[in-house]
């Protein structure tokens, strides 16, 4: 029997995922999808979550890192059995009848790495300073209504750090390669831009005052050597920054899906015949003259 969850009122709510991911509202992630199409989006709202190895591991890493109390009883290695035998299957089923839907497994390795990630993240000063300070808080779930839009927004915070200067958004982000150039391509073609905008207006939009929202990105390599890079999304000399970016494409992702819930069309890539480009990073290795 599945339980309606009733949205609260605005505001930064401490719930288990479970419950944040039942209210209605938009978040960050969904709203990536758009970033390819409304049809995507849709999609994406209506098909059932399927949660990838990445995800998986992503997931568990988050919660080593943030809620370190609840993985010591979460996270688990499963047994080795072999289920080709009496004695592996009822190994098997004696470790499955213990698990419920909050568990993770990992194996041995996916731990060994998740705990070199961890202490990588811990070794960099910048990283380590916004993780321990005193007057942050993790896992942080929050609700707002968009004023530009009158939209319903929502967003899962996996760190929020307030200073005497700034209040912090703290993102954990694992990747292939955390280094600047590759980066800051996964940004915009994951939408970690549109994120970051996300989560400063719902900070800036329940705070009243003047204070102002930085956003910052901790990112850690999935492999060896687990390189870890610090970022933050607001460049004042660099224009457009990230935030900037973001910025203008929120806005421009939340006008849509305005026209598309009031006329209930979710469109594709488009309509018609196009011509077919050749893309300007290709066009670009031809030399004039080439035949």
């Amino acid at each position: 029997m599945t339980t309606t969850i009733t949205n609260p009122l605005p505001g930064l709510h401490t719930v288990h995922y479970e419950v944040y991911r039942q209210w209605q509202a938009v978040n960050a992630s969904s709203l990536k999808h758009a970033l390819r199409s409304w049809a995507h989006f849709r999609h994406e709202l209506d098909a059932p979550p399927v949660e990838t190895d990445a995800l998986r591991l992503g997931r568990a890493f988050h919660m080593a890192l943030l809620e370190p109390d609840r993985a010591a009883s979460l996270i688990v290695c499963p047994p080795k059995f072999d289920r080709r035998t009496k004695d592996g299957k009822a190994t098997a089923e004696a470790f499955e009848a213990t698990l419920t839907p909050d568990h993770i497994q990992v194996d041995a390795i996916e731990r060994e790495d998740m705990g070199r990630m961890r202490a990588q993240i811990m070794d960099n000063p910048e990283a380590r300073l916004l993780l321990t300070n005193a007057r942050g808080v993790n896992e942080q779930s929050v609700l707002w209504c968009d004023k530009a839009t009158g939209i319903e927004c929502k967003g899962r915070i996996d760190r929020l750090l307030e200073t005497r200067s700034a209040r912090i958004v703290i993102d954990i982000k694992t990747a292939a390669d955390a280094s600047p150039k590759r980066f800051a391509a996964d940004a915009i073609k994951y939408g970690y831009d549109v994120q970051a905008a996300h989560y400063a207006d719902a900070i800036r939009t329940l705070h009243a005052d003047s204070k102002p929202v930085d956003f910052v990105w901790i990112v850690v390599e999935k492999a060896a050597p687990f390189a870890v890079m610090v970022y933050r999304a607001s460049e004042p000399d660099c224009q457009p920054d990230m935030m900037t970016f973001g910025q203008s494409r929120r806005g421009k992702l939340l006008r849509e899906l305005r026209a598309c819930r009031e006329n209930n069309k979710w469109p594709g890539y488009g309509e018609g015949i196009l011509p077919l480009r050749v893309p300007a990073w290709e066009a670009s290795k031809m030399e004039v003259g080439d035949e």
